[in-house]
C-alpha cells in the first residue's frame, strides 16, 4: 500500500485517487489464503476465487472503484495487461507494486519473480499458465508486462535505470517513516 501511495504521489495522482489506490492495495490479497490452500488450480477455480473476494469486499462496504482496482493484480489482470485495452494510471501502479512486493518488502522486479517461483502454489499456477500461454509460465509472461510499466514510470520520474525504481520507492517510504 505504501509503495502504491509513493508512486501515486510521485506520478501526480490526486489525494482521492491515492486514497482509493491505497485501500485497494491493502485488501487486494484478501483471497490469498484460498489461492495458497487450493489443491487444484484451474482458470475456473481462479474465477470463483475472485468472485469470493469481490463478495467479501462488497459486504465489507468497499466501493466498486476499490474492488475494481483489486482485480488488476495477478492472474485475473494479465489478459487485460497483455491486450491493447487502455489502463488507468492507478491500475498500472497497483499492478506494478504487487509485482515488486515480496511479503512486506519492496524488492527488484526480477528478485520478486524468482522469489515467488519458489512457492509451491505459484509453481502450480505457473504450470497452469503454460497451458494458457503457449508453453510459457505465468511468470515468464508477466515479467515483461511489469518491466514495461517500470520503464514508463522510471522515465516519468527521471530515473535513468528502470530496474532501480524499487530502490527509489524504498527510499521514499523510509523518508516518510523518518518524518513520522
Amino acid at each position: 500500500a505504501e509503495a502504491c501511495d509513493v508512486l501515486g504521489e510521485a506520478l501526480g495522482l490526486s489525494k482521492e485517487e491515492r486514497k482509493t489506490l491505497y485501500l485497494a492495495a491493502r485488501v487486494h490479497d484478501i483471497d490469498k489464503k484460498i489461492e495458497i490452500e487450493s489443491d487444484h488450480w484451474n482458470s475456473e477455480g481462479q474465477k470463483e476465487q475472485y468472485k469470493i473476494k469481490e463478495e467479501i469486499l462488497r459486504n465489507s462496504g468497499y466501493s466498486q472503484d476499490i474492488i475494481n482496482l483489486t482485480k488488476v493484480t495477478g492472474w485475473e489482470a494479465l489478459p487485460k495487461f497483455l491486450s491493447k485495452e487502455e489502463r488507468t494510471l492507478p491500475e498500472e501502479i497497483i499492478h506494478y507494486a504487487d509485482d515488486i512486493t515480496s511479503e512486506r518488502e519492496v524488492v527488484l522486479l526480477r528478485e520478486r519473480i524468482l522469489n515467488s517461483l519458489r512457492k509451491p502454489h505459484v509453481k502450480k499456477l505457473s504450470k497452469e499458465g503454460m497451458k494458457i500461454y503457449q508453453g510459457k509460465s505465468f511468470s515468464r509472461v508477466a515479467y515483461p508486462v511489469s518491466a514495461k510499466i517500470e520503464a514508463k514510470f522510471a522515465e516519468k520520474l527521471g530515473i535513468k535505470d528502470p530496474k532501480t525504481l524499487p530502490n527509489y520507492i524504498n527510499r521514499k517510504i523510509e523518508e516518510r517513516i523518518e518524518k513520522f
